[in-house]
């Protein structure tokens, strides 16, 4: 009778440890679909997103909001030029910079 006892205990933290590993699996699915690996900023994805709830709700309660864009000028070039890890470098900087403003 303990062995059973055992069994389903040990069984129940297997489901539990699997639960979690999905959950991770999720989180780490999520942060992938919607963030810049590099940056680790928003994406174009999250942006789109968030940008469609912000306007139900401006238009649900009469707010109003802006855009912050950023373009690096020639940034490909610099890009092409000096290789990508120069410019995915560039851009963890700037990512760094604009989470910390």
């Amino acid at each position: 009778m303990s062995r059973d006892i055992d069994l389903s205990m040990l069984k129940g933290i297997c489901d539990d440890y699997a639960l979690q590993g999905i959950e991770t699996l999720k989180e780490r699915f999520n942060i992938l679909v919607h963030y810049d690996l590099v940056t680790g900023l928003p994406n174009r994805t999250l942006f789109i997103s968030r940008l469609e709830d912000a306007l139900k709700a401006s238009k649900q309660n009469g707010s109003s909001g802006a855009i912050f864009a950023v373009d690096i000028d020639d940034f490909r070039k610099l890009s092409d030029t000096y290789g990508y890890l120069v410019g995915d470098e560039l851009l963890r900087i700037a990512g760094e910079k604009l989470r910390e403003a």
